[in-house]
């Protein structure tokens, strides 16, 4: 006698071999990725989870191999990621989705996307571009400061330190996305410095320039 002859019931499953078999290995620890599954795949195997009553936010943890296989889809893929961990509250997922979201456009976000993050990652997200923007402005706004007056280079001569920041000031203020690269503002900066004739002042205005970068650099970049 055959084993389905044995069967009593079957079981329907409302998901497919690939994402089934995502959902498994996820289950026992184990990683699919030797099976190549697309990235459609993976969202819809975390979507079904709740289904076979598998909490997403439990089961999907850095210890997972199916973790790793997420973030490696954070650079295709960033806002369909971050809306994926957003929906079942997978912070740490979420957060490696931000870092590549710093410069996505959300004025582009639709009604749709948007109810699939949900009102609290949106915020955060939302955020996170407003606090990094607002960041930079603040760093750049401080000005470098000037030096001892000399009989070559008195205080009052030193307003050319301060014009020449100003200028780049000026260009960057406007310009303060939250993804603003390091050199771009060094090329902002650096044909500046040539205005400078005094070498104290010159100083000063580079040194400045690195702290800026220094600053920024440590700002946040995740939600």
């Amino acid at each position: 006698m055959s084993d389905l002859q044995h069967c009593t019931s079957i079981t329907y499953v409302p998901a497919t071999s690939v994402v089934l078999n995502v959902i498994i290995h996820a289950l026992y620890g184990m990683s699919s990725a030797q099976y190549s599954p697309p990235f459609t795949a993976l969202v819809t195997a975390i979507d079904q989870m709740p289904y076979y009553e598998i909490d997403p936010k439990q089961c999907v943890v850095p210890s997972n191999p199916l973790h790793a296989q997420l973030l490696s889809h954070a650079s295709t893929n960033p806002l369909e990621l971050y809306a994926l961990a957003a929906r079942h509250d997978m912070y740490n997922i979420a957060a490696y989705a931000s870092s590549h979201l710093i410069s996505y456009p959300l004025n582009t976000i639709g009604d749709e996307m948007a109810i699939q993050i949900g009102a609290v990652y949106l915020k955060r997200l939302l955020c996170l571009h407003v606090e990094r923007s607002n960041a930079l402005r603040n760093i750049i706004l401080v000005a470098p400061l000037p030096h001892l007056p000399t009989a070559l280079c008195p205080f009052d001569a030193q307003q050319s330190l301060i014009r020449a920041w100003a200028t780049a000031v000026s260009s960057l203020a406007v310009d303060a996305r939250p993804d603003l690269s390091a050199a771009y503002m060094r090329s902002v900066f650096a044909p500046l410095q040539n205005r400078l004739t005094c070498p104290s002042c010159r100083e000063n205005f580079l040194d400045r320039v690195e702290d800026v970068m220094l600053q920024w650099s440590a700002v946040k970049s995740t939600i």
